[in-house]
C-alpha cells in the first residue's frame, strides 16, 4: 500500500467552515470508494490550533494515492471558488460598493440606495462609503432633495 499526505490550512475567518466542507468531501469520497470496492481511502486529522487538516491518501500504488489527493484538491478548489466562504464579508462589501460605482461612473448614490441594491444595512454601507471618501476613492456630490424624513441625504460619486 502507498500513502501520500497533504495539508489544508485555512487562515481566514471562515477556516472552520472550510475545514468542515473538506471533511464532507472526504466522507463522500470514501463512501464512493467503498461502494466501488476499492482498497483506497482518505483519512483526515486535525492539525495545530489553526483550522487545518492533514489528509492521508492510501491506495495500492503511489499513482492511485496521488490521483485521490488530486481529485480531492480539485473538488475543494471548485467548491471554494463558488462559495461565499471564499470571501471575507467586509472586503466583499467594499468590493461590491466599488464595483457598483465603477459600473455606473456618472451616477451618484446615497448609502440607502447602495444598501438596497446590495441587500445590506444602510449604516454598514454608510461606514464603507465614508471610508472610501477618506481614501479618495469616492467623493460627496450634491445633496438630494429632502425625503419623507425631511433630511437631505448626502450622495456620493466615484472620485
Amino acid at each position: 500500500m502507498a500513502t501520500i499526505q497533504c495539508t489544508f490550512a485555512f487562515i481566514d475567518d471562515n477556516g472552520d467552515k472550510k475545514a468542515t466542507m473538506v471533511l464532507e468531501v472526504i466522507e463522500r469520497t470514501n463512501t464512493e470508494l467503498r461502494a466501488q470496492h476499492k482498497d483506497a481511502s482518505l483519512v483526515s486529522t486535525k492539525e495545530s490550533s489553526l483550522p487545518a487538516l492533514r489528509v492521508t491518501a492510501t491506495a495500492q500504488t503511489p499513482e492511485e494515492a496521488q490521483a485521490l489527493l488530486d481529485a480531492l484538491i480539485a473538488e475543494v478548489k471548485a467548491r471554494l471558488t463558488d462559495s461565499p466562504l471564499n470571501r471575507r464579508e467586509s472586503s466583499s462589501v467594499k468590493s461590491r460598493v466599488l464595483e457598483l460605482f465603477k459600473d455606473n461612473p456618472e451616477r451618484d448614490y446615497t448609502a440607502r440606495e447602495v444598501a438596497d441594491i446590495l441587500g445590506k444595512k444602510p449604516h454598514n454601507i454608510s461606514a464603507v462609503m465614508q471610508s472610501l471618501v477618506q481614501k479618495g476613492v469616492l467623493k460627496p456630490t450634491k445633496k438630494r432633495p429632502r425625503g419623507k424624513s425631511g433630511i437631505a441625504p448626502m450622495a456620493f460619486q466615484q472620485a
